[in-house]
């Protein structure tokens, strides 16, 4: 609707003079007080008023409906299967399967997504820093403590950390502790008494021991000078009345026993010297590529050599013509891994060269049985706890084999 105005011009010299404005006192009203009306008046008592100084944002006041939200969701454990479909049903699932294989989108949707997985499937994500060491944890095999360190000598180490990790199995997407040393650590040992301690050999020669409870970094470590003189390739813990002592064998030939409680110098020391002298020499020592100790036999263990030569030794002798009591050429090149048969301690397995071997304390001549060189040389091996007459190698080409003597010798089953 338009709005009736009108507009019209005038000159200023036609609005006259100017007006001038003054302030006086006046007064437009007075009434002096009335008693008579004064009666008329009540107390009230007071009453309570709400009132609301913000801008109405609506016409009206309503309360809204209020909605309600839940979650809800589909168990995947065997795909998305239709409600008429009972995927416990064997049968009903293989004919629904049938009839979808048989559509057409179905094929060209599987061609279309084997390239991208084919992609994902040929990508490496490892990190190549070599595993040198891998040991369980006593409560269970919950937790894998694994040791990384490249033992190439003058290798090239750039963005390869000294870290080592403890894993848990169910949860492998990232490790439950990472063990952060100066030096990278050759080998890594759980305590079987206790879960929560741990000792390390170093590569530069000392030992270390670990606390999962206090964090990432060793309690304590051996001095440079009292340690080994090479990289330490084994430790075991000794099955000791403290729970605390455990033996280290390096790759300069020596054999130290240690005790957690005071790492500052090794408390016994044995050489690998393949002469049988009580006047043993360091230089002459064969270093020291794997331990072997049974908890059942606590005051014997085994040593393998880098020579391939294996130390069957005993705490009690007093001279090192008494410690050492057989020495049997096993192997061509280093002994990697020492492993007696759970049911009869007296037969272990010695894996090292292009062959696994067994051999028998009673026979010292020679293995009683050996398995035919491989294309590749082996780089460990373990007797199975299940089945006494199955052992597993592993090779260089990223091969497992699993043997079974009670059913073939000649090939891997």
């Amino acid at each position: 609707m338009n709005t009736i105005e009108y507009r019209y011009k005038k000159d200023r010299k036609c609005f006259g003079q100017q007006v001038q404005f003054d302030d006086k006192e006046q007064v437009l009203f007075s009434e002096g007080s009335n008693h008579e009306l004064f009666k008329e008046y009540i107390y009230q008592n007071p009453v309570d008023r709400e009132t609301s100084h913000t801008r109405q944002m609506a016409f009206s006041i309503a309360n809204t409906e209020r909605a309600t939200y839940k979650h809800c969701g589909v168990t995947h454990n065997e795909g998305g299967w239709p409600k008429d479909i009972n995927m416990h049903d064997n049968e009903q699932t293989v004919r629904y399967k049938r009839k979808i294989e048989k559509d057409e989108s179905y094929i060209t949707q599987v061609m279309n997504l084997i390239k991208p997985v084919e992609h994902c499937i040929f990508q490496t994500t490892q990190i190549k820093v070599p595993i040198t060491h891998l040991s369980w944890s006593p409560d269970g095999g919950l937790k894998l403590a694994a040791s990384h360190c490249d033992m190439k000598f003058q290798g090239n180490k750039d963005g390869q950390g000294p870290c080592s990790y403890i894993w848990e199995i169910e949860n492998p997407n990232e490790p439950f502790l990472s063990l952060e040393p100066k030096i990278p650590c050759v080998c890594l040992e759980y305590n079987q008494k206790d879960p929560t301690s741990l000792v390390s050999g170093m590569y530069n020669g000392q030992v270390a021991a670990w606390d999962t409870r206090h964090g990432k970094f060793p309690v304590m470590m051996s001095e440079r000078e009292s340690g080994h003189r090479e990289p330490v390739n084994s430790v075991l813990w000794n099955n000791s009345k403290s729970g605390t002592e455990f033996f280290s064998g390096g790759s300069d030939g020596q054999v130290l026993w240690w005790d957690t409680r005071k790492l500052s110098e090794p408390f016994d020391k044995l050489l690998m010297d393949p002469v049988r002298t009580d006047d043993q020499e360091l230089s002459r020592s064969y270093g020291v590529s794997i331990l072997e100790y049974e908890t059942t036999i606590p005051t014997r263990f085994m040593s393998g050599t880098e020579m391939g030569m294996l130390f069957s030794c005993n705490r009690k002798g007093k001279t090192p013509i008494e410690k050492i009591q057989i020495k049997m050429n096993c192997h061509l090149g280093p002994i990697h891994a020492i492993t007696r048969n759970p049911a009869f301690v007296k037969n272990f397995l010695t894996i090292g060269d292009w062959t696994a071997r067994i051999w028998s304390e009673d026979c010292r001549e020679s293995s009683i049985i050996w398995t035919k060189s491989n294309e590749a040389m082996l780089t460990g091996g373990a007797w199975s706890f299940t089945r006494v007459s199955l052992f597993f190698t592993t090779r260089m080409d990223g091969v497992m084999d699993c043997w079974d003597l009670l059913q073939q010798q000649n090939e891997p089953v």
